[in-house]
């Protein structure tokens, strides 16, 4: 479990006491964590939905599908049940991912369909079948970075704000730390070979892969 706390404050989450990890990729750090969820512990979920509340449009629904496509990513359930939150707060982009499930109850045990009989579920979750206790998901923004700070140490981010949510930005990230031939760039930032082979040209005719340092203050 230490990993996806580390690849979580790598996006911009404070987890206290954990070291981040600056290469952590969005996507996939949030397919990850939904797998997690229901085996950890009931940060986890909150985390996900405080990020979302925070940064859900930085977030790049395409790869994500395709993720779960060609890498079986991710907990389907979860990842609906988080698309809902999105959808509250005006992330319509996630709308794709926002699928009806039989309705499943989270940490299944005595004590939490003893909280269900009592509150009812949380009415959000529930649009995703997912039955969980109403005011037992904390959504905390004040444990997730604000943009600014965050754009600063996380490059995936900067990237995404200057060039937009897009495989060419995932691009710039990913060779700005390893060398990559098209069918390695593609399987990374999660698309077909041809844009993935025009991105690397298009950077080497451009006579370098490195990136200028930007001051976005």
């Amino acid at each position: 479990m230490g990993d996806i706390y580390r690849d979580l404050a790598g996006i911009g989450v404070e987890v206290s006491g954990v070291k981040p990890n600056r290469r952590a990729d969005i996507e996939r750090t949030i397919l990850h964590a939904t797998e997690l969820v229901n085996f950890g512990d009931r940060r986890l979920l909150g985390f996900l939905a405080s990020w979302i509340v925070v940064h859900g449009g930085l977030v790049s629904i395409g790869k994500i599908k395709h993720l779960i496509k060609t890498e079986k990513r991710g907990d389907r359930q979860v990842l609906s049940a988080l698309a809902h939150i999105a959808l509250e707060n005006k992330f319509h982009v996630w709308k794709p991912l926002a699928g009806k499930f039989p309705q499943r109850v989270l940490w299944d045990s005595d004590n939490t369909r003893s909280a269900l009989e009592l509150r009812g579920s949380d009415p959000v979750l529930i649009k995703a079948g997912v039955r969980f206790p109403a005011g037992f998901l904390r959504i905390r923004t004040s444990d997730v970075l604000p943009i600014e700070t965050l754009a600063k140490r996380h490059l995936q981010v900067r990237l995404r704000l200057i060039f937009g949510v897009n495989p060419r930005a995932d691009a710039a990230f990913y060779l700005s730390f390893e060398s990559l031939n098209a069918n390695a760039l593609k399987r990374r930032i999660g698309c077909s070979y041809e844009p993935a082979n025009r991105i690397i040209r298009e950077f080497r005719e451009a006579g370098s892969l490195a990136l200028p340092e930007l001051n976005l203050q």
